[in-house]
């Protein structure tokens, strides 16, 4: 309505839904349907997905047990979410300890349980890499 005017009985007025922690949330019920399927030679141990939505990071570890003629190696990758094409790959000595993407997907970082700290651009090659010996610690 225009200032100074009443509301007309047709306007209507959408309530919001609060989140336990007070932020407001969209009360549409939300649509989820595949965009695509793509098998993984292993077990997957992370996933992230960049900031856009435009790239997916996917750790995965060798178990031949579970994925019979899988992957020998561990491995990161990135696959774009909108084709599900696969970006690039980089195989690992050992297990992802944990991974990030950045909010463009331009660069993917990931730390294995061989102690080395790597990180990839878009196209997946190697920016640089360093040692990176992490241990857990218990604080109070």
């Amino acid at each position: 309505p225009a200032p100074g005017s009443a509301p007309s009985a047709e306007a209507r007025v959408e309530s919001t839904i609060l989140h336990p922690l007070g932020l407001p949330m969209d009360p549409r019920p939300a649509r989820i349907e595949p965009l695509w399927r793509k098998p993984m030679p292993g077990l997957i141990g992370d996933l992230s997905l960049s900031l856009d939505g435009s790239t997916a990071l996917v750790a995965t570890s060798p178990n031949r047990e579970l994925v019979p003629g899988g992957a020998t190696r561990p491995a990161v990758s990135a696959w774009s979410t909108g084709s599900g094409k696969l970006l690039w790959k980089k195989l690992l000595p050992a297990p992802v300890k944990a991974q990030g993407i950045s909010a463009d997907g331009g660069i993917a970082v990931a730390a294995n349980y061989d102690d080395e700290l790597a990180a990839w651009n878009e196209k997946g090659r190697e920016l640089w890499q360093v040692p990176a010996m992490c241990e857990p610690h218990v604080m109070e």
